[in-house]
């Protein structure tokens, strides 16, 4: 059985599925090195413009396999870590956009790896969470930096000091998620939000998300990175594009 399972919903959306729903889809190693190397594949693939990321069996990610991480020493934990790190490497640096569609749980690390995404997608029945330190453990998966950048320092307090869970609403009013989508609708929500990536000029998304990427900064360094990006936009076709669309009175066609 394949621990990811790839299809493409729409022409340029490449879906990612973990695929081990009788565990909520909880990461072992296999599974995250089979959704890195997945991942990176899709980055690297001309022919995609939106990676989504979901789960199986209604779950997004139930965490870590706790069964899979018992005895384990300081040594081969630091190792499962950093190969944690380098999926989270591979999403938040992805110059194409990353939605993440979450149903039901996301818990603990697969928080962490919902929350790396551009966009998150959940309803009023999913939940999100953060129970580390209910098993002894310390946040792991990016999730101490994601967390302030995407809810602010103090909720991030509450958030994992108190290992508190979200549930969708709630959640996506916080800033956990990003769309709420009608009860059982998170998939056709975001492929909505993937079309609407899909149509965006690649190369201006890409230089956005470096932008976004590199804050905080100083404003000088952010004034010269955005002098810099622009200047190579205006000599893309893609601009080009998006000036005859606008004189032509229609939607653009970036390729």
């Amino acid at each position: 059985m394949s621990l990811v399972l790839k299809d493409e919903p729409l022409e340029g959306v490449c879906r990612l599925t973990l695929n081990r729903p009788a565990k909520r889809n909880a990461l072992t190693t296999e599974l995250r090195e089979s959704v890195a190397e997945a991942v990176g594949e899709a980055a690297a693939d001309g022919g995609v413009r939106v990676i989504l990321l979901t789960g199986a069996g209604g779950h997004f990610c139930a965490g870590g396999d706790l069964a899979s991480l018992e005895g384990m020493g300081a040594a081969d934990g630091r190792r499962r870590i950093q190969s944690g790190h380098r999926l989270q490497r591979l999403i938040m640096d992805c110059a194409k956009p990353v939605v993440a569609a979450v149903e039901g749980y996301a818990m603990g690390a697969g928080a962490g790896l919902a929350m790396a995404a551009d966009t998150v997608v959940m309803d009023a029945d999913t939940t999100i969470g953060f129970p580390f330190l209910k098993v002894g453990l310390g946040p792991d998966f990016a999730t101490s930096y994601i967390l302030p950048r995407r809810v602010g320092l103090q909720l991030a307090r509450q958030a994992l000091l108190r290992a508190r869970n979200f549930k969708g609403e709630e959640a996506v009013r916080l800033g956990f998620g990003d769309e709420l989508a009608d009860t059982g609708h998170v998939q056709e929500k975001a492929l909505e939000i993937c079309e609407q990536y899909r149509e965006a000029a690649p190369l201006a998304l890409e230089l956005t998300k470096r932008q976004l990427a590199s804050a905080p900064q100083s404003l000088d360094a952010a004034l010269e990175m955005e002098a810099t990006m622009q200047a190579l936009c205006f000599e893309s076709a893609e601009f080009a594009e998006g000036v005859a669309a606008f004189k032509e009175k229609r939607k653009p066609r970036f390729r």
